[in-house]
């Protein structure tokens, strides 16, 4: 397990390395919005009063996953 976890994290340092500071600033906020997010999304889904709620939430961590892509494929 501590292989592929080693070698995972090389890949993302190698991604890094190729990016500059905008775009590395750029991904770090975005994950930084992730993070904040699944924490929403978790809170929601044990208080389940509005499900729309909930999707709002997973379209919104997908759309900042697919704009992290977006900058490292640039």
């Amino acid at each position: 397990m501590m292989s592929s976890w080693k070698s995972l994290h090389q890949i993302h340092w190698k991604i890094d390395m190729t990016l500059n500071k905008k775009q590395k600033k750029q991904i770090d906020v975005l994950r930084q919005k992730i993070q904040k997010q699944r924490q929403l999304l978790s809170a929601a889904k044990q208080q389940t009063d509005d499900p729309a709620e909930i999707e709002q939430f997973q379209k919104e961590i997908a759309d900042h996953e697919a704009a992290i892509e977006k900058i490292k494929s640039e």
